[in-house]
């Protein structure tokens, strides 16, 4: 075996030696031994979400953040004898091996990568999502998949190799019984290509929400571009019909073996003998000879969502379609696929990533380490994929909604945007402020719904109906909520040295103000982000992020040329007299820091809202404060992480990693301190995405998954380090 190890890593380099820029990244990445718990393969927004949730990729089915399989089969054929490289064994490919791999999947920020050798080969897959969390444009629901296979030299070299992929209908259905047709369409505009399409027959948009429910409208793409350029070949066989019949008949004859002809029996049910639209390549002699140049196979997986969301009643089509909700229009999808058909447009959008992944892994790892940099790495396609990008309709501008996956289903929940936060700041304001408009077009009453509140709201629905209350009622947290949209706007105006994002909604702003200085320091009984745990009265962490809140409006009032000097002195004075009050209030005999005000002495609990202070500059803690923090956590800390409170064995990323981002914190210290976060995503035997409510006493999780807060973790990125505030270069 360990020829084959070596034979993979001489792979890489082949593999890459026409893309350079790959090399330092990858054999970076390859020693900081993460075993993601879920590899993300295809995960572009919400709904077009594929992940591997075992080590090997052929020892389970991909399958959505939710658990339920959307199954895509890869397979080699090696002088007759075929072996899987994913997905499992099934109708049509069952008794089949699995095909030796190599070490760990490799997950960069962009890209996910995985080796396998044996029998004289050595074998890459690779999953390329060239999302750039820092330019809006590019946030498309496409994913490259490329394989590659080389003869090894010194090995004995085959006769002869097949490669084959498939993707079944799962991916756009919402349960095994609904009835799907499928097709294809030819392009020519630009570089030539056909694609392959399944969808269901109903296409009945948006038309259900909440229950970590799966897309069952628009239409899964598998895009084969037609060009054969040097080392990458033009498939020979394509079919879309029973899985049965394509993997079978690969099996048995290599490509020869997909049926000539589209399975014309439709619709029927996705578990009707499974359809899938499958796709295989016989590799020329040439390619046969050993140390030849690897030769590669090109699959472009892209999803048509028609309409994405219902934005306040308006169906809404996603920012890649330019507002086209026609379901018969082939303009959007074609664009899209076209942009990655050429073999020179692949080449860039690739070199883009890897040079993004590059810049992106070198900052985690000068502030956190190689272990945060590599949970840094598996966390930037979970919170982009958390989320879909559209326009608005009615304005044109962007707006970019979160699901709370796994937890509800809520869009846009304030209180989950803000955990996320560091991640879009640390990228520019683009996406931040996508997240922020809805939120406040609903508090102004610029929406179909009133809101009535002197307070900020929870969220904006249920995904992916947009729609604010639509005669519903919302999850009550008055002052967190307020508190996270004050601060969230001081970061956009701090980010981008203007009040111009404020000035919009300035009105609202004051009465937020005026509610906290009213309601914040002495919170009633209410829930605060941390809803699990029930309303309670004068919780500590709350009014510390209601004092902070105060401090923000007051320093956005200074930086606003038309508000007057006074105002702004005096929300900042008022903020300084609460954080004096605060440290009276909330600490303990001992001199910690109590869970609420009147709670006993023994009380304790993270309080990650002190973060928001260090982020802002607002100095209204004083650095003793911190330094007592990070002494009294210490002794806290658990085999699995920091403690919510004393009352439970859970903790909540990211907020405590916000509690080591506090000043005081070397590299050293810091990595010692993310550690058992590391060893808990190395070790949890519950095989989802990330997840951001997990247990400290034993690497289970306790709930939810796949959603947006893991991006908080970039906070380290802010951490004594204010150049990082900059723009994101790529």
């Amino acid at each position: 075996m360990l020829k084959y190890i070596f034979a993979a890593k001489a792979t890489f380099l082949s593999y890459f030696v026409m893309a350079l820029w790959w090399l330092p990244l990858l054999m970076h990445i390859k020693v900081l031994g993460i075993r993601p718990p879920a590899v993300p393969l295809v995960v572009t927004d919400p709904y077009f979400s594929v992940w591997s949730t075992t080590d090997n990729l052929a020892d389970s089915w991909p399958s959505h953040w939710n658990g339920h399989p959307t199954a895509m089969q890869a397979m080699i054929r090696v002088d007759n004898v075929t072996s899987r490289l994913m997905g499992l064994g099934s109708t049509g490919s069952g008794g089949t091996p699995a095909f030796p791999q190599v070490g760990a999947a490799i997950v960069t920020p962009t890209r996910t990568v995985y080796t396998f050798a044996s029998q004289g080969l050595a074998v890459n897959l690779s999953f390329l999502t060239p999302i750039i969390a820092s330019d809006p444009t590019t946030v498309k629901p496409l994913t490259i998949f490329e394989w590659s296979v080389a003869v090894v030299a010194g090995q004995p070299a085959p006769h002869s190799v097949s490669f084959y992929f498939d993707v079944d209908a799962e991916l756009c259905t919402n349960n095994n019984s609904e009835r799907v047709l499928w097709g294809r369409s030819s392009f020519a505009a630009g570089v030539a290509f056909d694609a392959m399409r399944i969808g269901t027959k109903k296409q009945k948009l948006l038309d259900h929400s909440g229950n970590s429910n799966r897309i069952n409208w628009g239409y899964v793409y598998v895009g084969l571009p037609r060009e054969s350029s040097r080392g990458t070949l033009k498939t020979s066989a394509s079919a879309i019909a029973s899985s049965e019949v394509t993997r079978g008949g690969f099996i048995q004859r290599g490509a020869a073996g997909l049926p000539a002809t589209d399975d014309t029996r439709m619709p029927r049910m996705v578990s009707d003998e499974w359809v899938v639209a499958s796709v295989a390549w016989d590799l020329p002699a040439s390619a046969l000879d050993a140390g030849s140049m690897p030769h590669t196979g090109v699959v472009l997986l892209a999803y048509d969502d028609i309409v994405a969301i219902s934005l306040d009643g308006v169906p809404t089509a996603g920012a890649w379609r330019d507002n086209d909700t026609d379901p018969g229009s082939q303009a959007p999808i074609n664009k899209l696929l076209s942009s990655a058909s050429g073999s020179e447009d692949r080449a860039a959008l690739s070199k883009r990533a890897a040079a993004f992944d590059t810049q992106l892994m070198a900052a985690l790892t000068s502030v956190g380490g190689h272990r945060f940099a590599a949970v840094g790495a598996l966390a930037y396609r979970q919170t982009m994929g958390a989320h879909v990008l559209v326009r608005d309709a009615g304005t044109g501008e962007l707006a970019h909604l979160s699901r709370e996956c796994g937890s509800g289903d809520d869009i846009l929940t304030m209180d989950v945007i803000i955990d996320s936060l560091p991640f879009f700041l640390y990228f520019g304001t683009e996406l931040l402020k996508a997240q922020l408009r809805p939120l406040l077009k609903l508090a102004t009453n610029k929406t179909r719904y009133p809101w009535p509140h002197a307070y900020a709201p929870h969220d904006l629905g249920q995904y992916p109906l947009a729609n604010a209350y639509d005669g519903g009622s919302q999850e009550t947290m008055p002052i967190e909520e307020t508190g996270n949209a004050m601060i969230m706007i001081l970061a956009i105006t701090q980010k981008e040295g203007s009040v111009a994002f404020a000035d919009q909604w300035w009105g609202i702003i004051t009465r937020w103000a005026d509610y906290l200085v009213a309601d914040g320091l002495f919170p009633a009984s209410q829930l605060s982000s941390d809803d699990f745990d029930g309303p309670l009265a004068n919780r500590t962490n709350l009014a510390a992020k209601a004092v902070i809140a105060i401090g923000a409006y007051g320093a956005m009032c200074h930086m606003k040329p038309d508000c007057d000097a006074t105002t702004a002195a005096k929300y900042n004075a008022t903020a300084r007299s609460y954080a004096y009050m605060w440290q009276q209030l909330a600490t303990a005999s001992d001199g910690h820091l109590k869970l609420c005000y009147h709670c006993s002495d023994d009380t304790w609990g993270m309080q990650y809202s002190l973060w928001f202070d260090q982020l802002l500059g607002l100095g209204l803690f004083p650095p003793l404060l911190y330094a007592q923090l990070k002494g009294f956590y210490a002794e806290k800390m658990q085999p699995w992480g920091l403690p919510l409170d004393q009352r439970h064995n859970y903790t909540i990323q990211p907020w405590q990693t916000w509690m080591y981002s506090l000043p005081g914190y070397g590299l050293s210290e810091f990595e010692a301190a993310f550690e058992p976060t590391a060893k808990w995503v190395d070790a949890t035997p519950d095989r989802f995405p990330l997840s951001d409510w997990y247990r400290i006493d034993s690497p289970r999780r306790v709930a939810f998954e796949a959603r947006s807060m893991w991006g908080g973790i970039y906070g380290r990125l802010f951490t004594d380090t204010p150049e990082l505030q900059s723009d994101f270069i790529i």
